[in-house]
């Protein structure tokens, strides 16, 4: 088996791939750091990291949970959100930080809207 990696995603976050024959599998280099110390992980297991900066791939920082346990220790109560402007109507809503700053500021998108009617409005 080769392995090629870990390389930066535009997330910050890293990824390895493995190639074994024509097989290509990619994988989060957490994930990999774990197993190459001989933790199997089964379909609905994934790995947290404890102080929640997934920069931080100590091997002390990581831990195998399953998906369930995963999603609900980042709970949707903590996520950010931010007072917006509609560009069509001038109304304000609530908007997650990350979509706003993933949708129209990365991306370069017109918005933000309050419904798919103001940006209809905008777009015909």
């Amino acid at each position: 088996m080769k392995i090629y990696g870990p390389y930066l995603r535009p997330d910050g976050r890293k990824h390895v791939i493995l190639v074994e024959g024509r097989s290509k599998t990619t994988i989060s280099y957490p994930k990999f750091l774990l197993m190459e110390l001989g933790i199997q992980f089964g379909p609905y297991d994934e790995v947290h990291h404890r102080d929640g900066d997934f920069t931080n791939n100590t091997v002390t920082n990581l831990v195998k949970i399953s998906k369930f346990t995963h999603a609900s220790s980042h709970k949707l109560g903590t996520a950010k959100y931010m007072t917006v402007t509609c560009e069509s109507c001038g109304g304000e809503f609530e908007l997650l930080v990350r979509q706003h700053k993933g949708n129209q500021l990365r991306q370069g998108r017109a918005g933000p809207y309050c419904s798919k009617s103001c940006a209809g409005k905008v777009h015909h």
